[in-house]
């Protein structure tokens, strides 16, 4: 009998184990060695939304076996990323890229090398609108990915700096909050922010309001959504963090 009880114990523990591999949702970053280090922080959000994220620079062709793909980078992209843009973008699109300055494209392609398979072509008509078209879909990436696969969404949400504006500017109530630095706040902050550092957050819960949107942001990505993460375990709904450094944020 108690062999049996640990025989069924195993074979639990195993399935949960399957069942967590496949629900993985792994995804292929493809993109030159420039393009991505100007979007570097790009891994770390998609990591933080549960991806696992496998780089792949001008040499490696195992990205063609994922089941997600994304491409960043347009037609005159250099290191193979070019090559790839052309394959699959629309021959208008891949023409629009190279004749209208300031243009972008997120463009989506299912099956191209495998069933089921999806990719995401991020591009723009040179490097700089490459990063601002980044900037400017990661939220619907990463969200077609979420919705595609089932999986439960995570309980703090993310916002670009085109959407905090607009949403500013609406007039709704907001709970803005700069993590950053006492003196980083001083040199500068979004208007009508509030500096609660990332050290201090945890002590103040009480005084932050629960009856509005909250936005976490910082000098990079990756603190607005390891602090929009702890809010929301502290039990905080509509808590969103900014995609975009504060710098970019200023000048977009």
């Amino acid at each position: 009998m108690r062999r049996k009880l640990i025989l069924l114990l195993m074979a639990l523990i195993l399935i949960s184990c399957l069942g967590a591999v496949s629900g993985q949702k792994n995804v292929a970053l493809v993109a030159n060695s420039i393009d991505y280090n100007l979007n570097s922080n790009i891994i770390s959000i998609l990591e933080s939304r549960g991806m696992t994220i496998t780089y792949f620079g001008k040499n490696d062709m195992g990205y063609k076996s994922y089941p997600y793909v994304i491409i960043m980078g347009g037609p005159n992209a250099p290191d193979h990323t070019g090559v790839l843009a052309v394959q699959i973008l629309p021959s208008s699109e891949t023409y629009n890229l190279r004749t209208i300055t300031g243009y972008q494209i997120f463009y989506e392609k299912r099956d191209q090398w495998t069933s089921k398979q999806e990719v995401f072509v991020i591009a723009g008509s040179d490097r700089d609108h490459t990063r601002f078209a980044v900037q400017d879909n990661l939220v619907t990436l990463i969200n077609m990915i979420v919705e595609d696969t089932g999986s439960q969404a995570v309980a703090y949400q993310l916002i670009n700096s085109s959407q905090l504006k607009q949403l500013i500017a609406s007039g709704e109530p907001l709970f803005i909050i700069d993590v950053r630095s006492p003196d980083e706040y001083r040199s500068g902050h979004i208007q009508g922010a509030v500096n609660i550092t990332g050290i201090e957050l945890g002590s103040v819960l009480s005084s932050i309001p629960r009856d509005r949107k909250i936005i976490v942001y910082c000098s990079t990505s990756q603190a607005a959504i390891t602090n929009a993460q702890f809010l929301a375990n502290k039990g905080f709904s509509n808590v969103y963090a900014l995609t975009d450094p504060y710098s970019v944020y200023i000048n977009k």
